[in-house]
């Protein structure tokens, strides 16, 4: 079990500071936690993308990636944020995914894995139609994404 740390701020001027910004504590979400949607459809744009690799755990081979946010386009949630995809590219189904999702933002098939990162790298300011949905496996539920569309 852990300590509790009591919060003692010294600075005063710290202190008034914080004092002052009281008010909006609760509407503020802890970061690290992955929000997501409640189950439904949702108009979402691409407003950040990343790219790169990682050394697997099970083969030790370098994985490329690529990791999409969207952020909700309007309703009782617009403007807020929530990760699209991960596609660790060493997975047959986010390899699938992945290549769907860049075929459909570039509007034609993709050539390469060079060409869906390049294309979801870019994605930023697409406009797309997204299911939220739920799943179970072994007593644990997943929220899941599927894109439906584009939106023109």
């Amino acid at each position: 079990m852990s300590e509790v740390i009591e919060p003692v701020i010294e600075d005063v001027e710290l202190d008034r500071v914080l004092d002052e910004m009281a008010d909006d504590f609760a509407d503020v979400e802890a970061g690290g936690v992955k929000w997501m949607p409640p189950v439904g459809r949702y108009t979402a744009t691409v407003c950040k993308t990343s790219s790169g690799h990682f050394t697997s755990k099970k083969s030790g081979k370098e994985v490329p990636y690529a990791a999409v946010q969207v952020q909700i386009a309007e309703g009782a949630y617009e403007k807020k944020e929530f990760q699209l995809g991960f596609y660790a590219l060493e997975h047959p189904v986010a390899k699938s995914i992945a290549k769907g999702l860049a075929n459909l933002f570039a509007q034609r098939d993709t050539t390469s894995w060079k060409d869906v990162i390049a294309v979801i790298d870019g994605s930023e300011g697409c406009t797309v139609n997204v299911d939220v949905y739920e799943t179970e496996s072994k007593g644990i539920k997943y929220t899941n994404t599927r894109v439906i569309g584009l939106v023109e």
